[in-house]
């Protein structure tokens, strides 16, 4: 009987160690990008296109090793509200056709965590890329941040969003106040 109740509580306890993994996370980031410079007021037309495989940024890891997901579902509304408003901030107030078409392609954005002893380690990626065309011509930047972050603990949501929304938000800060854009608005 010993041996049944013993056997009941290992599977049991099993059965809730495999249930009890930490939850998946989706991601609402808000990046707010300054530009340096103001910009003629001609029209813009903003499109924002997400070439990432999948909605997953990375994987979230407990001490114990349970991985969940992180994702970014909403990518494309994140990246066009923060261009838009970083656009605004420079005195273009019209968006639409008639003027700069400008694409904006996010290529990877990735979180990786790595267990070490007691500590995480979190190394994170974005890389992108901006085109403007106007009257036949175009200018094409690529922009690209790399991080890297110790925990002694498991990253809590809160702390993800923070460190994802950083990246974000440099990557974007770099790429909206790269010269050669900011001068191919300003002369074409």
């Amino acid at each position: 009987m010993r041996k049944i109740l013993l056997s009941a509580a290992i599977a049991a306890t099993a059965l809730l160690t495999g249930c009890g993994g930490i939850p998946s996370q989706t991601l609402s980031l808000n990046p707010d990008v300054k530009v340096l410079r103001q910009l003629p007021t001609a029209p813009v037309n903003i499109q924002v296109q997400d070439l990432r495989q999948t909605p997953v940024v990375g994987d979230r890891i407990d001490r114990l090793g349970n991985r969940a997901p992180i994702l970014l579902t909403n990518s494309t509304d994140m990246l066009g509200t923060a261009v838009q408003k970083a656009l605004s901030s420079t005195g273009i107030n019209t968006f639409g056709p008639g003027g700069h078409e400008m694409t904006v392609m996010l290529d990877t954005l990735s979180y990786d965590a790595k267990a070490e002893a007691v500590k995480q380690i979190i190394a994170l990626n974005m890389q992108m890329r901006v085109k403007v065309e106007r009257n036949g011509r175009s200018y094409t930047g690529q922009y690209a941040t790399k991080r890297s972050e110790e925990f002694v603990r498991t990253p809590t949501p809160a702390d993800n969003e923070e460190l994802i929304n950083a990246l974000v938000q440099e990557t974007l800060t770099r790429a909206m106040n790269d010269p050669r854009l900011l001068e191919f608005f300003q002369f074409n």
